[in-house]
Parts: C-alpha cells; structure tokens; sequence
C-alpha cells in the first residue's frame, strides 16, 4: 500500500488546524507523546510537518520518519539510526561493540559509513529480528542520553504495519512483529522518549482484527483530524487561486466547487484547483463537466484505487458478505451490524470490523455505521449499479 498524496504543507502554506496544532505543541512541551488520527488525506502529514517545525526552531531535535515504504521491521530501527546526530551515531557503535551477544556483521553494517545507503535484505531482517532487545535498548539509552530533547514522529504508522501483515509480503510477517514494533515504542515512552504517532482513525480496529491489545498504544494523547468546514474549504481555493492570480473564482464558484466533490478533504480541493487552474474563466455547467470528466477519475486514480485493493484481500465468501453490508448501508446510510444481520444472519462481525479497518464505513456515536465520505458512497454505488 502506498498514500499518494500531495507534498505536506507547512510554515505559512498550513492553513486551520489551530487547536490541533496548539494541542499539539504544548502536550510535547509538557512531556508527553501523541497519537494523531483520522482518514486518509485529512492533512495529518501537513499537521506533523508543521508541528516538527515550530519544535524544532524551539531547540527539538526532530527525527522525522514517513513509514509508507517501510516492509521489514528492522526498518524502523536503521531510518532512525540514519537520522541521529554524528556523535550520537558514533557512540551507538561503540556501545553495541561491548555487548558480546550480537554477531559482528550486524555490528559492522550499523555504523556511520555504511547505514546510509544500506539495503535490508531478508536475512539481514532476521537477525534484526533475533537481536531485538538489545539493539532496541541500545538505541533507547542513546535517544535519552542526549543534552537536547530528542522527539519521534512517525508518520503513515499503519501503512507499516499493512505492508508487514500484506500476505504478498515475501518476508512471512505478522501480527507478531507488529506486536513488536508496538511494544519496543511503548517501552520508549515509558522511558521517557517522546514521540508523535501519525494514523489512521480506525487503526482500534486493525489491531482488533489481528488480536493485537489496544494496551500497547497506551501512553499516548490522542487527537482526531477532521475534514474542514465549508468555510475552511472555500478559504483553502481562493488562496490556492490568489497564488496563481485567479480571479474568477466566486463565493459561488467555490460553493459549486464544495458541492461536487462531496467531502472537504484538503487533498480533494486541491485536486480539484489543479484543474481548475487551466481555465480562463468557469461556468457552473463547466465545473461540473470539469469534475466528471477530469476530477472524479483522479480520485478515482489517486484515492479511490486504494479501496479497489482492499477488496483484493477479502476471500470470495467475505466479498459476498462485504456486498450486503455496503449495499444496506449505502440504502439506509446509517446501520449497525445488528440491523444488517436480522435480514442477512450468517453475517460474520469480523467482516464488519475488516470494513472498518479498512476506512470503507465508520462508526457514528449512535453505535451505526455510515460511509468514511460521501465519494466513497458514490463510488461504491457506481460500483455496484445501485
């Protein structure tokens, strides 16, 4: 799995997010660390960004690590030894030297000179693995012992763990190296080492669904990323348009535009300006041909594929029951696993927390379940010709 998304925005290009970002700020300050959480292209990644930055020009060493791309554990561990400070990483070396426990070419490859443009292999993977603790604690003692405050944060976190747990991942991974990786984080925090967990909004439920305890994300202060207001929305276009110098882009206009792309996600109003960009001046008319024939198949392309290669990992029988519960929900919009299953009683709950895992519905405080957006519902509608 891969987030395609637009470069995180940050410094005077960030825009809302004040509660959020003071939130932030100061539960770092006072020592604590962060669990950031909402759906896919929320602006999570601009939030972290910017957070890093006002840190770090408050005197934080910053270690900023995106996970998307990570597929081995070991990982983790070599992005943040690549990220150290010199002397940091030097005297990581010689203190992983006196333990008489770890083999000398794992010794040997953790060093300054070599780290940066080293490759993890599946064996090399495994002796990682098989040398968890100490190397994990090694790391522990160095991120501690430094004079300024050293802060983690850790973006795309459940895309890491999907690609470890991905049956196509030739590495044989599971839920116990999530487990792990869980765990080393968790005993950091309790040690004192602050860090900023980016995820997604139901990532209770990808634990659930591998019987991972919810306890080994304790610890943390969580916030929820939401999608903007209408008026966030149409302040986001007018000044995407001020930087291109558009000026034909109305009250109107921008309403039209909040409209039809149904879900004031950042990245969809973005998507939406680029093409915008390309018109001399837009009829109502316009937009929407403009939306149909060029921005709905880029969501579809760019965010909407990712809902295509999730169904791939459902067996034929959890499709079949994947198809009544999207199609009851998409024609009652709000439903809970109850009323699915008095009209469908072989249902299986665990499909219904796959669902939500997976970011296709999400729970209301009234315990149903509705779409996680409005294009999600038309996608899934189109889909099945309801």
């Amino acid at each position: 799995m891969k987030n395609n998304t637009t470069t995180p925005v940050f410094g005077d290009d960030f825009m809302f997010r004040d509660y959020e970002k003071r939130y932030c700020i100061n539960s770092l300050k006072e020592g604590n660390s962060l669990l950031v959480l909402g759906i896919r292209r929320t602006g999570k990644s601009s939030l972290l960004k910017e957070v890093a930055r006002i840190m770090s020009d408050d005197g934080y060493h910053i270690i900023e690590i995106d996970c998307q791309d990570s597929n081995k554990p070991s990982e983790l561990f070599l992005e943040i030894l690549k990220a150290l400070p010199a002397d940091s990483f030097q005297k990581l070396t010689a203190y992983l030297k006196t333990l008489k426990s770890l083999p000398k070419d794992i010794i040997e490859v953790l060093n300054i000179e070599s780290i940066k443009g080293f490759g993890v292999d599946v064996q090399f993977d495994k002796k990682i693995r098989d040398y968890w603790m100490p190397i994990s604690k090694s790391i522990e003692k160095i991120l501690l012992n430094r004079e300024e405050k050293i802060i983690l944060f850790l973006d795309e976190l459940p895309y890491f763990f999907e690609n470890l747990t991905d049956p196509k991942n030739q590495g044989g991974y599971s839920e116990v190296e999530v487990k792990q990786i869980l765990a080393t984080l968790r005993s950091w925090r309790n040690e004192g080492i602050q860090m900023t967990l980016c995820g997604s909004l139901n990532i209770s439920y990808f634990l659930s669904s591998k019987s991972i305890s919810e306890k080994l994300l304790s610890g943390l202060n969580s916030i929820d990323i939401n999608l903007f207001t209408d008026d966030e929305a149409k302040k986001l276009l007018k000044k995407l348009a001020k930087s291109r110098n558009i000026t034909w882009i109305t009250d109107k206009i921008a309403a039209k535009v909040i409209e039809l792309v149904q879900d004031n996600v950042p990245f969809f109003i973005q998507t939406y300006f680029g093409f915008l960009s390309l018109e001399k001046e837009c009829s109502l008319e316009r937009l929407e041909e403009i939306f149909e024939t060029k921005v709905y198949p880029s969501l579809i392309k760019n965010f909407l594929y990712q809902f295509d290669e999730r169904l791939e990992n459902y067996s034929l029988k959890e499709r079949k029951q994947v198809d009544i519960i999207l199609d009851y929900i998409s024609k009652y919009d709000k439903a809970s696993f109850e009323d699915i299953r008095i009209k469908n009683k072989t249902l299986d709950l665990k499909v219904f927390h796959k669902l939500i895992s997976d970011e296709f519905i999400k729970p209301t405080r009234a315990g149903n379940c509705s779409f996680t957006l409005n294009i999600v519902k038309s996608w899934w509608k189109e889909k099945r010709g309801l």
